[in-house]
Order: C-alpha cells, then structure tokens, then sequence
C-alpha cells in the first residue's frame, strides 16, 4: 500500500522526477518527465541521465561522485528507518535539458540523495523553465522601455516611482533638472 501510493504521488507530481543510479543511469522517470522531454520512460530507463541534462555534466557527476565516493554526509541526513538514510545536502541548479528532438530547453535541477545499506539513490526534480524565462525577458524588455522613457523625455513630466514610504526613487530627467536635483 506505501509503495502504490508513492507511486501514485511521484506519477502525479506536477515536476519532472527522475531517479537514477550511482552510474547515473535512470531507473525512474515520472508522467511530467515524459511530457517534458517527449520520452516515454520506457525508453530511458537504464539509460544515461546525461543524454538528457545538457550541461550539467561536471556538477551532477562531481555531486554524484563526492556523495558515492566520500560519503561527506555519513553522519547527518535524516533516518528514514534502519539502514535509510536522506542527505540534508543536494545540487540545486539551473541546466538545460535536452528533448527527444533534441532541441534544448531551461531547467531548474534538484537532485537530492538517499542510501540505504551499501546502495545511493539520486532523485532529480526538474521543471522547464521555458515560460518563465520568457516572462523574465518581457519583463526586462519592459524595464528597459521605461528606462528609455524617464531619461529621453523633454518635457517635465511627473512620472516617478516611490517607495513604501512614498520616497521618491526616480523622476524622469526633465523633471528632475526643472527641479533642480541631480
């Protein structure tokens, strides 16, 4: 009954969630990370991680081979029970991902660890960044715009940004020499 409903939960997780071995080879990979990467897992299960993070390459296999290798958490984690163990430290990072038509995309990465007895298991959430890198760039586009508008304009015109305590933060330049402050 635990296990279906793990399985249940990590199937409907709205994440990519991607488990893999010490030799980086997949053994899990969740209904968002076939959407994400236009794979079904079948396909990738056994197979490289790496065939799917694009440069993640040394930071992923230097993490995996410092927690297989060193064992630098040995004394901390989280005791599951007996022998299982969850790291308090993981990889967060941002990546690109590669889908099945190899076009590439932005990721956030989390990978955290968990052992038990003599084996390390790696879980990978992912989430496509693509949306809100997008929404970033309009965003800055935006900035910019209004940059433009505050130092380029010649008339004096009360456009201005405040604070929470209604400080003036930015008038446009116009305004600013009519007022005489620089």
């Amino acid at each position: 009954q635990t296990e279906a409903r793990t399985r249940a939960i990590v199937g409907n997780a709205a994440d990519g969630i991607i488990t893999f071995d010490q030799h980086l080879r997949i053994e899990d990979f969740n209904a968002a990370a076939e959407a994400m990467f236009g794979v079904n897992a079948s396909v990738v299960v056994g197979k490289a991680a790496m065939n799917w993070i694009v440069d993640a390459d040394r930071r992923l296999r230097d993490f995996v081979y410092h927690k297989v290798m060193n064992d630098d958490d040995s004394g901390s984690g989280i005791r599951l029970s007996g022998d299982v163990r969850v790291s308090t430290k993981s990889l967060a990072c941002e990546v690109e991902g590669r889908r099945k038509d190899s076009t590439t995309f932005p990721m956030s990465l989390s990978v955290g660890v968990v052992r038990w007895a003599e084996q390390v298991r790696f879980t990978c959430i992912v989430r496509d960044l693509t949306e809100q890198k997008r929404i970033e760039a309009a965003l800055e586009q935006e900035r910019s715009v209004i940059q433009e508008l505050m130092l380029n304009l010649t008339e004096a015109i009360y456009i201005y940004f405040k604070d929470e305590q209604s400080r003036f933060l930015r008038v446009n330049s116009a305004l600013a020499k009519k007022l005489g402050v620089k």
